[in-house]
């Protein structure tokens, strides 16, 4: 068995035998949680923890948790590296499983040791050693065994069934912002390489952080599988690995869920562990330092003493060897059965109280009610009286002006009728007078119809004419542009020209020069093309770009293996650059994630300031009900406002001094934050000031070689 198997097989036993142990006061502690809430949601008055209290204990949990989450999550690769860097400092729960495991290294065995000889060499193989077997080394070699996948994979339910439980996973831990790659259920069902290799490697960072990915991916996969104890590591080949989609996505998909579970398990274990520190913490204070002053200290006190006391015994009857457990079970569960009791008395106690002060309460809520219904009544019926009063004033005031607009419409009225009768008198008189003259109203309809159609003809000699003379511009303004591209094609063709002489100077540049007069005067409209450029002209130029292309040829082959040199040569600066750019990416991911987590810190601080705020202005409204409405019951209500101030004053000053922890601590990630830049700036300008340095010394190199 190797070192590395060895190491992980005892850091579990360690966490195994913690977890069962802890089994038993999980369920006490859980039932007596459930018969306490009601009188925790009664009692108003409870009181706050001294400052010192909190701050020594937020302070030693934290440490506990990362000595912790040192010692559980070993790497894989290096399982050493983990021992060396753990805390030092106070000998706690992590220290004493880490020296459990330690001696657990050189107790003897009971069982006798029986020896087996392997047939292809003469050298014994002992089947059991003197050191204490670990179950999960059993577990994964009988597994290791498997030829086959008992699994489903192939079934299309069971595919989603997996598929919707890896993508929530995925989701629930961030995996598209920290892999900056997005994932959906349709990269479950049709994936590429790069949607497996991604999910693969996020999912081994979730098991072991310290893991790195150095290898192609056929081997890195491989060989991350087999050192995690894949079961059917057998159904996997590294041919497979290459191209994971299509049919060989389902045994694919298998690994990825088998990845999630270890990661769900892992997670488990964590949290049981941290429930486990925070329960245990406070009884490593010293006698002045963990006086409680409130009940919920007692209680937290009471179960911590009982849990504490059944974990060093059990701890002392496993270093002995011994691992019947049933008896401190027992005698566990008796003292919490009585803490339990106790407890139920006082909750009965506080319930009758609670009680009758409902029962007060409500009296004063129905008084309450019926002087409110009244008041809203009486102020419904003042709106209507005064809603009423508007109206009829608005009625008063309509019939005022009715009359004024009525004898202003008949004086309108009369206006429009003599209007009417002037007119017809006017048309009468018309009519007379065309009649003296001898012109019928016929006749004038006529010269009226015959006076429109002229109009009509003058107006479309007059479109055509101004449609003629768009078409003529257009012509004329399209001949010019044409004639503009013309010249200035035949500019860039003498440039060019210019250009390729300096670089073939034997020949004379002038032969190939082209010059048109202006094409639009009036002598040179309609020449043709013979005309402007003669077909002689035409072949002596084809005939000298035949020869500059060929010389052109001649150096550009030379001018391309030149290229290709100092291309291989770029291609090797490129590849160490590149290396530097992957620590910089590394670099600049870890700046983002300070940056989130300050981000998140301030976010945190404006959340907990706006809460109190409430809570405040509730206090404070809750108060003042008491002093208005609660008069038939003064000594009850002086009782309880002197009680809300004194939880008034405690909570504003653990509100003010956590605002100033918060505060002080996002100062500090700050600071830390410049800092973090300000080194990778000065790493960064050394990195480039080397790269400068080694590329001046390979040029010189390469000049002294050509030398």
């Amino acid at each position: 068995m190797s070192q590395e198997h060895y190491y992980n097989s005892n850091s579990r036993l360690a966490r195994r035998e913690s977890t069962r142990l802890a089994s038993t006061r999980d369920s006490d502690i859980h039932r007596l949680n459930n018969n306490n809430s009601n009188s925790n949601n009664n009692n108003h008055g409870t009181a706050i923890q001294p400052s010192s209290t909190i701050s020594k204990r937020s302070s030693r949990i934290s440490a506990a948790r990362q000595s912790l989450t040192g010692a559980t999550r070993i790497s894989l690769t290096n399982p050493t590296s983990e021992t060396v860097n753990r805390r030092k400092s106070t000998i706690g729960l992590t220290d004493l499983i880490q020296q459990s495991v330690a001696r657990t290294n050189t107790r003897k065995s009971l069982i006798p040791t029986v020896t087996t000889t392997n047939p292809n060499s003469m050298t014994p193989i002992p089947s059991r050693t003197n050191k204490r077997t670990s179950s999960f080394g059993l577990n994964a070699m009988m597994q290791s065994q498997a030829q086959r996948d008992p699994r489903p994979l192939r079934d299309r339910n069971y595919q989603q069934n997996i598929q919707q439980e890896i993508l929530h996973y995925l989701n629930a831990s961030n995996f598209e912002h920290e892999m900056k790659h997005a994932i959906s259920s349709k990269s479950l069902r049709n994936p590429t390489q790069r949607d497996f290799v991604l999910m693969f490697q996020f999912l081994m960072k979730e098991i072991d952080p310290s893991y790195r990915f150095v290898k192609s991916v056929e081997l890195e996969v491989y060989s991350a599988l087999k050192l995690i104890k894949y079961p059917y590591l057998e159904t996997v080949s590294r041919s497979q690995i290459s191209a994971v989609g299509g049919q060989n996505w389902p045994v694919f998909l298998g690994i990825i869920h088998y990845l999630v579970g270890c990661c769900t398990d892992l997670k488990a274990e964590m949290d049981m562990i941290d429930n486990l520190v925070d329960l245990g913490l406070d009884q490593e204070e010293d006698a002045d330092e963990a006086e409680v002053e409130d009940e919920d200290d007692k209680i937290f006190a009471q179960n911590a003493m009982i849990f504490r006391d059944y974990l060093d015994s059990a701890y002392e009857l496993f270093m002995n060897e011994e691992d019947d457990f049933d008896a401190l079970q027992e005698e566990m569960s008796q003292r919490y059965a009585a803490l339990v009791e106790d407890h139920k008395a006082k909750i009965q106690e506080f319930e009758k109280e609670g009680r009758d002060l409902l029962v007060k309460y409500q009296d004063a809520q129905k008084e309450m009610d019926t002087i409110e219904f009244l008041e809203r009544k009486k102020t419904s019926l003042t709106d209507d009286l005064e809603k009423l009063r508007v109206y009829i004033a608005s009625l008063t005031n309509r019939k005022q002006k009715w009359a004024e607009v009525l004898r202003k419409m008949k004086e309108e009225k009369t206006r429009v009728m003599n209007q009417i009768e002037t007119f017809d008198k006017e048309k009468e008189e018309i009519f007379k007078s065309l009649e003296n003259q001898g012109v019928s109203p016929t006749e004038i309809d006529q010269i009226l119809i015959e006076r429109e159609r002229t109009s009509k003809a003058i107006d479309e000699c007059v479109t055509i004419r101004e449609e003629q003379l768009k078409l003529f511009n257009l012509k004329q303004t399209t001949a010019e542009q044409l004639y503009g591209q013309l010249q200035e094609l035949l500019k860039s063709y003498n440039q060019s020209i210019y250009t390729i002489s300096a670089s073939v100077p034997e020949h004379d540049y002038t032969v190939f020069q082209l010059k048109l007069d202006n094409l639009l005067t009036s002598d040179r409209v309609g020449l043709k093309t013979d005309v402007l450029l003669p077909s002689e002209r035409t072949q002596q130029i084809q005939t000298r770009t035949q020869e500059i292309q060929t010389q052109l040829k001649e150096k550009l082959r030379a001018v391309d293996e030149q290229t290709m040199t100092l291309q291989e040569q770029n291609e090797l600066l490129w590849e160490k650059l590149g290396s530097l750019d992957d620590q910089m990416d590394q670099l600049e991911i870890r700046k983002q994630k300070l940056g989130t987590e300050i981000v998140i810190l301030n976010d945190n601080l404006a959340n907990d300031t706006t809460s109190y705020n409430a809570e405040i202005e509730r206090y404070q409204q809750e108060i003042k009900d008491l002093e208005t409405h609660l008069t038939n019951t003064m000594t009850i209500s002086t009782e309880n406002v002197n009680l809300i101030d004194k939880e008034y004053v405690l909570e504003k000053a653990r509100m003010e001094r956590e605002i100033r922890e918060l505060q002080q601590s996002v100062n500090y990630n700050v600071m830390s934050l410049l800092q973090f830049k300000g080194g990778i700036e000065a790493h960064a300008d050394s990195l480039m000031e080397l790269v400068e340095e080694e590329m001046n010394l390979q040029v010189k190199e390469m000049e002294s070689a050509d030398l």
